[in-house]
């Protein structure tokens, strides 16, 4: 055997990814009976269009890059109305405002400035600028 078949049922349920890991099969037809015997089943059979089977290699690393923790932040435009852009989480509570749309759009703030933030109001918000690195767009 030099690969397996990974049976997951996933969607998106508004912001949110939704993913069940079901198993992971000897056999492409293996996992193919999985997804007959579930797609009775209640979440199952509303989306049955969301079965996914991805054949993995054995012995490979399969996620060969970094990754990233993004977190929607609040921060005031030029008007002073609420703003909702991403940041990439960082160590020590600090994050990384990214906004590649309208960076001209974020008051005080520019795409690249690393700031703090507080929770208030059910919204994580900047608190402050603690460094604005050098080509940070304005």
């Amino acid at each position: 055997m030099n690969s397996v078949f990974v049976l997951q049922h996933s969607y998106e349920r508004g912001d949110c990814d939704e993913t069940k890991f079901i198993g992971v099969y000897s056999t492409q037809a293996l996992a193919e009976a999985a997804v007959a015997r579930l797609s009775l089943q209640p979440g199952f059979r509303d989306r049955p269009e969301a079965f996914c089977i991805n054949e993995y290699a054995l012995d490979q690393d399969h996620w060969t890059e970094g990754y990233a923790s993004v977190l929607n932040v609040c921060l005031l435009d030029q008007e002073g109305n609420m703003r909702v852009v991403q940041s990439v989480c960082l160590p020590n509570d600090r994050y990384q405002l990214i906004e590649y749309d309208h960076p001209d759009e974020m008051g005080d703030y520019r795409h690249g400035d690393i700031v703090s933030c507080e929770k208030r109001e059910g919204c994580v918000w900047v608190s402050g600028l603690l460094e604005r690195p050098e080509g940070a767009i304005s």
